[in-house]
């Protein structure tokens, strides 16, 4: 999932960000993707159960790959955003990703532990949705500072 998050970001240079419309199409795609990850991880488990470590290592390759390259677009493209509307912010976001990268992948487990792994993905999904809300104000402070 690293690698694919690096190729993620990779390519999220080419996007650019005056279509509003796949800056807000993306979170909500990406959280639709990740509730299909866990349906599709909790079928393939059942599924693969006796099935040889090389298919199952391949069989969760493939399926986890796609998300994690679309999950690397995020931290880049937000990082452009802020960049455009509040460059001086841009060490603090820095700070921002490292903090909560710890933080969130010890909650991840402890959530992983008291509620189980599927409500981690359902979390994820909800914190990509709620993207949407906050990329309105990121655009129309960019607008403001252009």
């Amino acid at each position: 999932i690293i690698l694919s998050a690096g190729f993620g970001s990779l390519v999220s240079e080419r996007l650019p960000l005056n279509r509003p419309n796949l800056i807000f199409v993306l979170p909500v795609f990406v959280a639709l993707l990740v509730i299909g990850a866990e349906m599709g991880i909790s079928s393939l488990v059942s599924e693969l159960i006796e099935a040889p470590m090389s298919t199952k290592v391949a069989s969760s390759i493939a399926l986890i790959s796609p998300l994690g390259f679309l999950l690397g677009f995020f931290f880049p493209l937000g990082l452009r955003m802020v960049q455009a509307g509040h460059r001086a912010e841009t060490p603090w976001m820095w700070s921002l990703n490292g903090v909560f990268g710890v933080l969130s992948s010890a909650l991840a487990v402890l959530i992983s532990i008291y509620m189980g792994i599927a409500m981690n993905f359902y979390l994820g999904a909800a914190c990509y949705l709620a993207l949407v809300v906050s990329i309105g104000p990121m655009l129309r402070s960019q607008a403001s500072v252009s």
